[in-house]
């Protein structure tokens, strides 16, 4: 019975120290992958600016007609559509 509460002891450590390791490192995994959205973000924002726009409506006619949202916070330029900039994520 000894060996069993020791061994439940040393398994219950080893959680609690993972755990804790994970806890220390989330963050830094949180981070890459907001930052990786961040840069699709910026890429996807570019091809869509390639392309003319996302809609059929936006791709016909002059493009200086086109209609779009300038971000007041970082200036980059949006669809009409939408409510969040695509490039600094803060309500247009």
């Amino acid at each position: 019975m000894e060996a069993f509460g020791a061994l439940s002891g040393i398994v219950v450590v080893l959680f609690i120290l993972i755990a804790g390791i994970l806890a220390i490192l989330m963050p830094f995994f949180v981070l890459r992958i907001r930052n990786e959205m961040i840069k699709l973000n910026e890429n996807m924002a570019k091809v869509i600016e390639l392309l003319g726009g996302s809609t059929s409506e936006n791709r016909t006619g002059n493009p200086e007609t086109r209609k779009i949202k300038i971000c007041p916070y970082c200036q980059a330029k949006n669809r009409v559509e939408d409510y969040l900039c695509i490039n600094c994520s803060k309500p247009i």
